[in-house]
């Protein structure tokens, strides 16, 4: 009996449309330029606002021109239109004075020592915008679930395995089966 072919459901948020809104916060200075850089990395690489609001200054790293992020085990390259952009943030945060005592070296520092920056106000200035991070940090999963195995998508993003999978299941990718894929002589 031929196997089936299983259909892939379609993203909350179209791929066209998810990039766009990267060009977007790339582009448009009238947006804070920490809420920018928050945008980029939930809709580059899916990351959830509590995560990136988190983030230290020793999660990044620079060497050689190259600036990476680590979200989970693995560190990522930054694609460099957001290492500019960091860039920039980094060197204005260098040039605040740093509250007294142990704060701590918050990425995206809040207005009071010792707090990062808040969800709730990176999140407004985002959907000004019309940029949904829970869809498209959701949208984001789905699609690299499609391109990379669900454990290569875990370990880089920081996202459990089981929610990795999850997405991986729900959207029909094929990753799963790979080793079935890679045994099977390619036909003409």
């Amino acid at each position: 009996m031929p196997r089936r072919t299983p259909t892939i459901p379609s993203t909350t948020v179209p791929d066209d449309t998810l990039w766009s809104k990267v060009d977007l916060l790339i582009e448009d200075d009238s947006i804070p330029l920490s809420s920018r850089i928050i945008g980029l990395l939930a809709l580059v690489f899916a990351q959830r606002l509590s995560d990136c609001v988190r983030l230290h200054l020793s999660d990044i790293t620079a060497h050689d021109g190259t600036i990476r992020i680590a979200f989970g085990t693995t560190p990522l390259t930054l694609p460099e239109a957001i290492a500019d952009l960091l860039s920039r943030h980094l060197e204005e945060l260098s040039g605040h004075r740093p509250f007294v005592g142990d704060a701590p070296e918050w990425l995206f520092p809040g207005a009071t020592p010792q707090h990062h920056t808040s969800e709730a106000n990176v999140a407004l200035h985002l959907a000004r915008h019309r940029i949904q991070i829970r869809k498209a940090q959701q949208a984001r999963i789905d699609q690299l679930v499609q391109q990379v195995p669900a454990s290569i998508v875990a370990d880089t993003l920081g996202i459990s395995i089981n929610t990795a999978i999850r997405h991986a299941a729900r959207t029909n990718a094929t990753w799963g089966a790979y080793p079935e894929l890679r045994a099977t002589p390619p036909q003409d």
